[in-house]
C-alpha cells in the first residue's frame, strides 16, 4: 500500500498529461474541421458518384505541379455528365492551406492553357433558399477558335457559406485551411459568352449533396443519392 501512495503523484500527473494530450488533439482536429467549413479529407470519400441526373464519367489526378503548388491535403478532380441532356462539366473539390488556394483563381489556371477572359467575373446565387451563399462565375474563350467558350462557377468555404469575396487573398488567406469548389462547362458553339451553362444547374444540384457530406451523411444514404 506503501508503494501505490508513492507512486500515486506520478500516476496521477501521467494521466493528466494523456488526458491534456488527448483534449489538444481533439481541439486540433475540431479547430481544423471548422477552418474548412466541416470537409474534412476522410469525407471527401463520401461525395457520390450519382445524383440527381448528374453520373460520375471520369476521375483524375491532379497535375504534380498544381497538387505541390497547392499543398492540398485532399482533393477530387472529377468529371460528371448530365444523363439527359449529355453536358458534361469539370469539377474540383480541394481541401487545403487557405494561401494557396485563395490566390488560385481560374484566370491563373486557365490563362496558362490558352485561354483568355472574355467576361468579367460576377456574383451568382446558386440556390435561392441560400441568399448568404455566393459563386464567382466568369468565361474564357479559347485562342484555339475549335475549343470554343468555357463558363467557370467557383468559391471558397472556410467556417460559413460559400463566399465570393472580391479580394480572396485579404478575406480568406489569413491561415488556417480552406475548400475551394471550381467548376467548368463548355458553352455551346451557339452560345452568347454571358449565356448559363450546365454549371448553374450543376452546382443547383450539387450543393445540397455536398451539404449532407459536410455533416457527415454516408453516401449511400438515400438522402445523397436520388
Amino acid at each position: 500500500m506503501d508503494s501505490f501512495l508513492a507512486r500515486a503523484p506520478a500516476l496521477t500527473l501521467a494521466l493528466l498529461t494523456l488526458m491534456a494530450g488527448g483534449y489538444q488533439r481533439w481541439r486540433e482536429q475540431s479547430s481544423r474541421q471548422s477552418a474548412n467549413g466541416g470537409m474534412t479529407p476522410e469525407r471527401l470519400a463520401n461525395v457520390p458518384e450519382r445524383f440527381a441526373d448528374w453520373q460520375l464519367e471520369s476521375s483524375q489526378p491532379l497535375e504534380p505541379a498544381t497538387e505541390k503548388m497547392l499543398r492540398c491535403s485532399a482533393y477530387l478532380n472529377r468529371t460528371y455528365r448530365h444523363r439527359v441532356t449529355n453536358d458534361r462539366v469539370y469539377v474540383a473539390l480541394l481541401i487545403g492551406p487557405a494561401g494557396p488556394l485563395s490566390v488560385h483563381t481560374p484566370d491563373v489556371c486557365y490563362g496558362s492553357q490558352d485561354y483568355q477572359t472574355i467576361v468579367a467575373p460576377r456574383r451568382v446565387q446558386p440556390r435561392d433558399n441560400h441568399p448568404d451563399e455566393a459563386f464567382w462565375q466568369t468565361t474564357f474563350q479559347s485562342k484555339t477558335p475549335e475549343r470554343g467558350l468555357l463558363q467557370v462557377a467557383y468559391g471558397w468555404k472556410a467556417d460559413g457559406a460559400w463566399a465570393a469575396p472580391a479580394q480572396p487573398r485579404f478575406a480568406l488567406g489569413g491561415g488556417g485551411s480552406l475548400c475551394k469548389l471550381q467548376i467548368a462547362s463548355q458553352l455551346p458553339a451557339s452560345a452568347e459568352a454571358e449565356s448559363d451553362s450546365a454549371c448553374q444547374e450543376f452546382l443547383h444540384d450539387f450543393l445540397p449533396v455536398l451539404d449532407r457530406v459536410l455533416l457527415g451523411t454516408p453516401a449511400d444514404e438515400p438522402s445523397a443519392m436520388e
